[in-house]
């Protein structure tokens, strides 16, 4: 296995750990999908539990149906947002999920996403994730070196 793999799969241990006490499930799961939980950060995958307090955000390409509770499913399109709560009813959980914009853009409510903290956050660990799993498939040096 790739140095650069067991990097990424060391990073979603402890998600898997947190999970286990999941509030919702990822029943399907397309595209660029991360979820975060504390300060760890991971590529969402169909089965996973998520963790009360954990983050969902969809990147440009991608989409993801969330089983919360029964009778209760979100659908997140491209560019969305969530923050699991187990203490909110399924209504109140699709009235709080947020646009977000994709790198250059703004919200639909006209405040600028990258100028916040949480733009710049999830934009770069995008980003990197992207990164490394692009890194883990390939045996040679990065182009450049």
């Amino acid at each position: 296995m790739p140095k650069h793999a067991l990097v990424l799969a060391a990073c979603l241990l402890p998600l898997g750990a947190a999970a286990q006490n999941g509030t919702a499930i990822a029943a399907q799961v397309e595209g660029l999908v991360t979820i975060s939980h504390g300060q760890n950060v991971g590529l969402l995958e169909p089965g996973t539990a998520l963790p009360e307090g954990a983050r969902v955000v969809t990147g440009s390409s991608g989409t993801t149906l969330l089983r919360v509770g029964p009778g209760c499913e979100i659908t997140l399109r491209p560019n969305q947002s969530l923050l699991v709560s187990a203490g909110r009813s399924c209504p109140d959980l699709i009235a709080a999920i947020e646009q977000v914009a994709p790198p250059g853009g703004t919200q639909v409510a006209g405040t600028p996403w990258l100028a916040t903290p949480q733009g710049l956050a999830t934009t770069a660990l995008a980003a990197g994730l992207v990164g490394v799993v692009a890194r883990a498939g390939r045996s040679g040096p990065l182009s450049g070196q």
